[in-house]
């Protein structure tokens, strides 16, 4: 756990002497599917749930950096962009077409936890609106520590 953590922590600390990402939603919108090997029919497909992690990376990605910049005003509008991908999710949820691929009988478990790191974002969106560094950092660090519960009880091993 702490090893996941402290890897998710460095990969996002050395991303953040990279150059800038495009704004989260195009990345979202540009992720192609790999191309069908030899054989297949079909390239795969990402669903709705992997959809919103890609872009969550991203923005955290963004945020991170922004933190190295010392600007991080702009994540805010970043992740109100997650709000619509956390409408997707649901509402594929609810009407079957995704199905946890793990503990999928521990649904409202998974919807709770969803709801409850949501709301723990406002803390990275109210550091942004202050352009707050030091308050963005500290946010950032707190919403990785919170992803690791969910992925332990709902994400592939």
């Amino acid at each position: 756990m702490i090893r996941l953590i402290s890897l998710t922590v460095s990969i996002l600390l050395l991303a953040a002497g990279c150059t800038a990402e495009p704004p989260a939603q195009q990345v979202a919108e540009s992720v192609e599917a790999p191309a069908p090997t030899e054989g297949e029919t079909s390239a795969v497909e990402l669903n709705v749930v992997q959809i919103e992690m890609q872009l969550l990376t991203t923005v955290l990605e963004n945020a991170v950096r922004g933190v190295g910049d010392g600007e991080v005003s702009h994540i805010a509008d970043e992740l109100h962009q997650l709000d619509a991908a956390k409408h997707a999710t649901e509402a594929a949820i609810e009407d079957g077409s995704y199905v946890l691929p793990y503990n999928s009988d521990q649904l409202s478990a998974f919807l709770a936890m969803d709801d409850a790191f949501h709301h723990q974002l406002e803390a990275m969106i109210d550091a942004s609106r202050a352009d707050d560094v030091p308050a963005m950092a500290l946010a950032i660090g707190d919403t990785l520590n919170s992803c690791y519960s969910c992925h332990a009880l709902f994400r592939d091993p």
